[in-house]
């Protein structure tokens, strides 16, 4: 016989609030969203206005393509997908923006990538 353990509320020392969805979220439009697919088969999903921001990826959609198949792994192409978010987000408030942290081992192939797919 199991039972469900519940996650500690203390843990951290944060609250048990519950997770309130931002209301953009609570609709999904699957004509919004572009997939990208790592060599390592990972599917990721991303917000179109944000992958317009990579040339590759702008090119595919532009041809009515709703999916690319990327030759990256997946550690690789999340690094990148957070920085198309990043880029989305920060490129108006260039003087305030914050320095966007790759990871160490990863940062050879993030800007390969990034320069293999124009972001």
């Amino acid at each position: 016989m199991s039972s469900a353990r519940k996650p500690s509320a203390s843990k951290g020392g944060r609250s048990s609030k519950q997770f309130q969805r931002p209301e953009h979220c609570l609709t999904f439009d699957p004509s919004e969203v572009f997939k990208v697919i790592s060599c390592d088969d990972f599917d990721f999903y991303i917000d179109k206005r944000c992958a317009v921001l990579c040339r590759k990826f702008k090119e595919v959609i532009a041809e009515g393509q709703s999916e690319i198949q990327v030759d990256f792994e997946a550690n690789v192409i999340e690094q990148v997908i957070k920085y198309l978010y990043y880029k989305q987000r920060y490129d108006p408030e260039s003087e305030n923006r914050p320095e966007f942290q790759v990871e160490l081992y990863t940062a050879l192939d993030v800007m390969t990538a990034s320069f293999q797919l124009g972001c």
